[in-house]
């Protein structure tokens, strides 16, 4: 009885839904072999249920950018991730009752943020979260062992003030360097642009980005420059994309794209577009998703004198650019 009432105060039991059944049937119905196919079946509801839990508690998911919802991932290896916006993957290894071990494939010990281990009860229709693990160094981890499943929401929210405080330290060296000068953007209006930057139409873009903006008129003006910012990116490189638009009271309305470049269709997974205050402060930001072909941040205004910038990042590299309108 009291192991019992210890393994309640550590685990959390959830329904296995009806769509999250179908969901991992269609997955394992792309499998020729039925070992593999019973895998990524499990795999898939493991991973489902730990997506309704950080859901629930308020903490951003993107199944898209998951490994395990890779069609080709899933099949090449036993991947059973959840991607945490901003912090990295977290592997969600299932297990059937019983089990007094969590299997854990060598394939999945590196590059991920934790380990939860969840038991699929498929007669009760049910998935509980029995616990986590921050790290790995066996191929098994013993279930009576791991940490809460309120631990591991400990462990992400320390992951996120890590990361936040990182940028902090990040964009207030870079804002503060007497060798960032900013780029004035009132020049652009007269066709003056600076250093690195040119007209988005004189770039040598393939493709070019297509911009659609409702405030754009005949008089916004479109400057555009190759990024590579010591992002380790392999060859590939990124656009950053600044459009200016008049506006009354002497106001200029400022929307800020990135876009890939050299032919690839899509951004990398977790890059981090931001405008920060003078002070380094974050404004505004968003992330690029699985299959972004670029993102954008929310337009906004300014006035003649005024200093923001625009931070590039990814995992820990770091790219600013400082402007005054």
């Amino acid at each position: 009885m009291n192991d019992t009432k210890s393994r309640n105060e550590k685990t959390l039991s959830l329904p296995l839904t009806q769509s999250a059944r179908q969901n991992a049937h269609q997955f394992a119905s792309l499998c020729n072999s039925r070992s593999a196919a019973r895998q990524i079946y499990l795999n898939t509801l493991a991973v489902l249920a730990v997506n309704d839990y950080l859901q629930m508690m308020g903490i951003e998911t993107d199944l898209n950018a998951s490994e395990s919802w890779n069609p080709v991932l899933r099949l090449a290896a036993d991947v059973s991730d959840l991607n945490v916006v901003a912090l990295g993957h977290l592997e969600c290894r299932a297990v059937i009752p019983g089990q007094t071990h969590c299997p854990i494939p060598q394939d999945v010990w590196e590059d991920r943020i934790g380990y939860v281990a969840i038991e699929i009860d498929e007669t009760q229709q049910r998935a509980t979260l029995l616990g986590f693990s921050e790290t790995i160094t066996t191929n098994e981890l013993p279930i009576n062992e791991l940490r809460s499943i309120e631990a591991l929401l400990y462990h992400l929210q320390h992951l996120r003030q890590q990361a936040e405080s990182e940028f902090v330290a990040v964009s207030k060296s870079l804002v503060l360097s007497p060798k960032q000068p900013p780029i004035v953007l009132s020049q652009w209006f007269k066709g003056i642009f600076g250093t690195d930057w040119q007209p988005l139409e004189t770039l040598n873009l393939t493709p070019i980005p297509t911009v659609s903006l409702r405030a754009s008129t005949t008089a916004t003006v479109k400057g555009a420059k190759l990024v590579d910012c010591g992002i380790e990116l392999g060859s590939q490189k990124i656009v950053l994309l600044i459009l200016l638009t008049p506006e009354p009271n002497e106001q200029v309305g400022i929307l800020v794209q990135v876009h890939p470049a050299q032919g690839k269709p899509y951004l990398p997974c977790d890059l981090r577009l931001a405008v920060l205050s003078e002070t380094g402060e974050t404004l505004k930001q968003v992330y690029s998703r699985s299959l972004d072909n670029y993102i954008q941040l929310p337009y906004f205004q300014g006035i003649s004198g005024e200093s923001f910038s625009i931070q590039i990042t990814l995992d820990r590299a770091c790219s600013l650019e400082n402007f005054i309108i």
